[in-house]
């Protein structure tokens, strides 16, 4: 923190990265998608808003207030309010090009403007906490307590799919899943919810298991941070839908195998529709001393 003037809005009293002294400044690799702080604001007047910032950059010399916004990698931030409680707060970083909505020192929003290259990575950090988000405005009497800084690094899948569909009951917090059907390679697509966060898939034909593991940005330093999903392949051999007339019947399940119907086979047998997954084949046999229609699906 440098005081370089008796006026307080004065941008020569800042926060800022000094380079080439290391108890002045901040390295940093990470590229994370968020940081959590615990902040208790308690400015003298209730309406004034504190300030909590966090910039990422390249090695340049960077200040705030009064920084080339051309060097900033990311920012995340907010402004608390007053609270005589500590409150949880998760700020969301932003990068280069992204519009967000956090007001700066001279109220207004920047955008970063420094683009990282393939596997580039930020060198500094620098965080600013202030009991207010003006520079100058601050009154005597004002509190802000922080606590508990935590860079976050996603690591789940947000989206899941087979030839392109959404898979069955996709959630990020479950890791297993079974698709009825043969692998062929490239047909799963994943998409992480971690910015710069790994995915690799890794199938095994004996078990016709395909393993998705995601890898948070920060995994070399942090090895517990990954997550694992599995999707088993194999062929069914049962009914997907079951239809007369092109009304499925009420109570039909794959896993039911017998049915009761008030209607007469002969007048319903060429509206009859039913379907199998594509890994599978179906035939059919009316026996008229039963008055039953026999359905088989096999797995191919």
């Amino acid at each position: 923190i440098n005081a370089g003037s008796t006026t307080a809005t004065d941008e020569r009293n800042n926060n800022q990265t000094v380079l080439g002294e290391d108890d002045k400044n901040m390295k940093f690799r990470g590229r994370p998608d968020s940081v959590v702080a615990w902040i208790k604001a308690v400015p003298k007047d209730a309406s004034q808003l504190g300030r909590f910032y966090v910039m990422l950059h390249d090695s340049t010399y960077i200040q705030d207030p009064g920084t080339t916004w051309g060097n900033i990698i990311a920012v995340a931030g907010l402004n608390p309010a007053s609270s005589d409680k500590w409150v949880r707060h998760s700020c969301p970083f932003f990068y280069a090009g992204e519009t967000h909505n956090i007001v700066s020192e001279n109220g207004n929003t920047r955008t970063p403007g420094r683009v990282l290259a393939k596997g580039e990575r930020p060198t500094f950090a620098l965080v600013t906490i202030s009991t207010n988000y003006k520079a100058g405005k601050g009154t005597t009497g004002d509190k802000i307590y922080c606590d508990d800084i935590v860079m976050i690094y996603n690591s789940k899948l947000k989206s899941l799919s087979v030839n392109g569909a959404s898979i069955a009951g996709f959630s990020k917090d479950v890791y297993s899943y079974e698709v009825n059907g043969a692998y062929t390679e490239g047909m799963v697509t994943c998409e992480s919810d971690g910015r710069y966060a790994t995915v690799e898939q890794s199938y095994d034909a004996v078990s016709k298991v395909l393993t998705i593991t995601v890898k948070g940005d920060d995994y070399s330093v942090n090895p517990a941070n990954l997550h694992t999903y599995t999707v088993a392949f194999g062929c069914k051999a049962k009914l997907n839908s079951f239809e007369i007339d092109g009304v499925a019947l009420a109570d039909f399940s794959a896993d039911k195998l017998e049915y009761t119907i008030d209607r007469v086979y002969n007048n319903v047998k060429s509206k009859i529709a039913y379907s199998a997954p594509q890994c599978a084949s179906t035939s059919e046999v009316f026996d008229e001393a039963t008055n039953t229609l026999n359905v088989t699906v096999n797995a191919d």
